[in-house]
């Protein structure tokens, strides 16, 4: 079989196995990315909702400010105004005053301006009740004792909002909106309020579309359901339909998952039709909005954007594979045949250092030339590259010498003339101090405090040019001598008797140099008494491995622990975390990091935040 015959046979099983696969995933890719775009609209179009419902509960909030501070509403003369304590039906009579007619004018006025608010009112601390328009039926009421007086009065310098209420007078649900009235003494003598039926809602929420085919479903944050009417369900509570009833009530446990979290979408089955519901949180108001729409709408959606799509990559795809052959074989296939002779040398050879003969000026000539010069420039270079690595090298050994060297040089200097300064300094504070002003004094405390850190990190880097540039023998260590001594250094940390180091009984035999541990051990374990607990406990220990060379020692804190963040960091030099809690210089566990790899071994930290950290390096055990 030819090689043209070969690559079309290859190309059309890789084309149909390819289409396969790509349509397979480009269908289940482009189907959820679709449904997904469907998902972010319906939910910024109920962010829309939340924003409109919120904007117009807001606007309520503002329009009830407004009639408490009308100088009418806030007049204190309220003794004629209509009470209903003792109202009988059948004999009820109104008689309005002056002052309170105008005071029902203005609700009134209100009222008839704003479709979407059912009553506007005004109960007193002496029960009499005042409304934009009559009651239907004159019945004995006290509004001190309704839960939007009630709700108002026990925070009477903020705009409140009640919880859905069923109305006294009506089969209707109210959402009222109230404010206090209150005195200059700050004492309450009445209640302002703007109801809103769930009626009023239905009708508000009815206007603003989320989508074709869908409905829109208002809940409170108990599960009551507000307003809207779910499509496919039959309402089991008469002309009110759904309103009013919890979901458990209404057969709609699916709205469970909905009730549970803040957003997202569930799909459930009423009456044989499935359905999606989209559901968003109101932040400001703790409601559930739903937006329900059949499965098949959302479905016939996506399904005519994926077929389109598969569609489109068909087509792509069986055009690239009708072109790739074609030029496969006028421009790969011809001239790898001109290109056999020369391949043959090189396959009776065996011998690839040989080069390519160059029979032709055309593509693969031009080909086996390129290879045969970059066979000769690679050489060149193996060669140049192993003399420049050996001079870089030399180089950054010698410039790695010099620094040490002018580091121990600087500190060195530095240590007699830092020195001089804490003397002078102390002797100042400790034998003037009774003549010296307050200013004085604190700034040579401060002096004294900087020249001791100075002092310090001038020790620290002494020491790490030492690590550096020191070579020590390995010795078996007295490791109970060596955290002793470090103990005697560490007695000034101790704050409290509280204060507790606890060490094991014995320890194992370890390779080292003894000075070089005991800084480990000094470190290790100051941060442990500087970072810990307070009262601080620090415990000692060890860890060998069965078969290991190495030994592990350790140190573990009672303190706050450390982040996975802040862990990272604690080698590099100069760093600390916690810069206002306790003096330091941030060299020490860079040094000890140096110290422990200059002797084999490795550092690290174990932290749970909360639970305090375990620091620890590792040593070469001893032979036996």
């Amino acid at each position: 079989m030819r090689l043209n015959t070969k690559l079309l046979i290859t190309y059309a099983i890789a084309g149909v196995l390819l289409l396969a696969v790509m349509g397979y995933y480009t269908g289940i890719t482009v189907h959820r990315d679709k449904f997904q775009s469907i998902y972010d609209n319906f939910v910024s179009q109920l962010y829309q909702v939340d924003f409109a419902l919120t904007s117009f509960l807001a606007g309520v909030e503002y329009d009830v400010l407004d009639l408490v501070a009308n100088e009418a509403v806030r007049t204190r003369d309220d003794g004629a105004f209509t009470n209903f304590l003792d109202a009988d039906e059948a004999t009820f009579e109104y008689h309005i005053g002056e002052t309170e007619q105008a005071i029902i004018d203005l609700f009134n006025a209100y009222r008839t301006n704003h479709p979407y608010v059912n009553s506007v009112y005004m109960g007193r601390e002496n029960g009499s009740f005042v409304r934009s328009h009559k009651r239907a039926r004159p019945t004995q009421y006290d509004p001190r004792q309704r839960p939007w007086y009630e709700l108002a009065v026990s925070s009477p310098d903020r705009v409140m909002r009640t919880t859905p209420y069923p109305s006294v007078t009506t089969p209707d649900v109210n959402i009222g909106t109230v404010k206090a009235l209150v005195d200059e003494e700050g004492q309450v003598y009445g209640v302002v309020g703007i109801d809103i039926t769930l009626r009023n809602l239905t009708d508000y929420i009815s206007e603003v579309s989320v989508g074709q085919g869908s409905t829109i479903l208002l809940l409170d944050d108990q599960g009551i359901i507000l307003t809207g009417e779910e499509p496919g369900i039959t309402p089991t509570g008469g002309d009110q339909g759904l309103h009013f009833q919890s979901y458990q009530e209404a057969g709609l446990d699916h709205f469970q998952t909905v009730m549970d979290n803040v957003e997202g979408y569930i799909t459930f089955e009423q009456e044989g039709e499935r359905y999606y519901a989209f559901y968003y949180t109101s932040p400001a108001l703790g409601w559930k909005i739903v937006a329900i729409v059949s499965i098949r709408t959302i479905d016939s959606q996506v399904n005519s954007y994926v077929i389109s799509v598969l569609l489109m990559l068909t087509l792509s795809l069986l055009l690239f594979s009708v072109l790739t052959a074609l030029g496969v074989r006028y421009l790969i296939v011809r001239p790898v045949a001109r290109l056999q002779l020369s391949a043959e040398t090189i396959v009776r050879t065996g011998d690839l250092s040989h080069p390519v003969a160059i029979t032709s000026h055309d593509e693969v000539g031009q080909l086996a030339a390129a290879f045969n010069e970059m066979v000769a420039s690679i050489s060149r270079a193996h060669d140049e590259l192993e003399m420049r690595v050996a001079e870089r090298t030399a180089d950054l050994e010698a410039r790695n010498a010099e620094l040490d060297a002018f580091a121990h040089t600087v500190a060195h200097d530095l240590k007699n003339p830092i020195s001089i300064i804490v003397g002078y300094a102390e002797v100042l504070v400790h034998d003037y101090a009774s003549i010296l002003d307050g200013t004085l004094e604190h700034s040579l405390r401060m002096l004294v405090k900087g020249a001791h850190k100075l002092n310090a990190i001038v020790d620290g880097l002494l020491l790490l040019a030492s690590v550096r540039q020191e070579k020590v023998e390995m010795h078996p260590l007295d490791m109970a001598r060596i955290v002793d001594g470090a103990r005697e250094r560490l007695l000034y940390l101790i704050e409290k008797p509280e204060d507790e180091i606890a060490l094991p009984d014995d320890w194992p035999a370890a390779l080292g140099y003894g000075p070089w541990v005991e800084e480990v051990w000094v470190n290790y374990i100051s941060n442990a008494l500087k970072y810990g607990g307070r009262p601080a406990r620090v415990e000692l220990g060890y860890a060998t491995e069965p078969g290991s060379q190495q030994i592990r020692f350790w140190v573990r804190d009672n303190g706050p622990g450390l982040s996975a963040e802040e862990q990272a960091r604690l080698f590099t030099p100069f760093e600390r975390l916690h810069q206002v809690d306790v003096p330091g210089h941030g060299l020490g566990l860079s040094i000890v990091q140096r110290i422990v790899q200059r002797l084999g071994g490795e550092v690290g930290v174990v932290c749970e935040v909360g639970h305090g950290c375990t620091f620890y390096f590792t040593l070469p055990a001893a032979p036996l």
